[in-house]
């Protein structure tokens, strides 16, 4: 018979303790087989709607209260910032694989001339990820973006235009590279 440390029984109820935790704060109740390798971080109070077979890795972060719905079989990696503020809203499509270190954020401020920074109204707009996406590792996603089904976004690009459906784009700002 093998032994079973202390120890690991602890982490994994641990581990059992915070997935209950996160799903509780979710709008689905019946997603089923969500993983976390760790903690995911709320900030503020997001309305998460959960897919089925949806793996968050570590340290992500998701903060505002907006609505942000994750499809069936999605793959959120390391340290991803997700804000999502109650005026706009975040979708992520089904079978989405999205790298570590991405950071997406529906609003932003004003650069209005005459006013301080701090006094500047933000502007909010949706951002929408269709079903089949691969984003690259440190891949910025900003308001009114729309990424098409099956796209490719590579590694340290900036999004603040929509990318077509069967298309890889890549750069700061993220261009048209290719069909796929």
């Amino acid at each position: 018979m093998a032994k079973i440390s202390l120890l690991r029984i602890f982490k994994h109820f641990r581990k059992k303790a915070i997935l209950c935790a996160f799903l509780k704060k979710t709008h689905n109740k019946n997603a089923k087989n969500i993983k976390m390798i760790d903690k995911v971080k709320l900030r503020g109070n997001p309305k998460i709607v959960l897919g089925n077979n949806v793996k968050f890795y570590s340290n992500i972060l998701i903060w505002g209260d907006g609505e942000l719905i994750i499809g069936n079989n999605v793959e959120i990696g390391d340290n991803t910032i997700i804000y999502v503020s109650k005026e706009a809203g975040i979708s992520i499509g089904d079978n989405t694989l999205i790298a570590a270190n991405c950071y997406f954020i529906d609003m932003n401020h004003s650069t209005k001339t005459g006013m301080t920074v701090k006094s500047q109204p933000n502007t909010y707009g949706k951002i929408k990820i269709g079903n089949n996406v691969w984003i690259g590792e440190d891949v910025t996603i900003l308001k009114n973006v729309e990424i098409g089904q099956n796209a490719v976004i590579g590694a340290k690009s900036l999004c603040n235009k929509n990318i077509k459906p069967n298309s890889i784009y890549a750069g700061v700002p993220a261009r048209f590279i290719k069909d796929k």
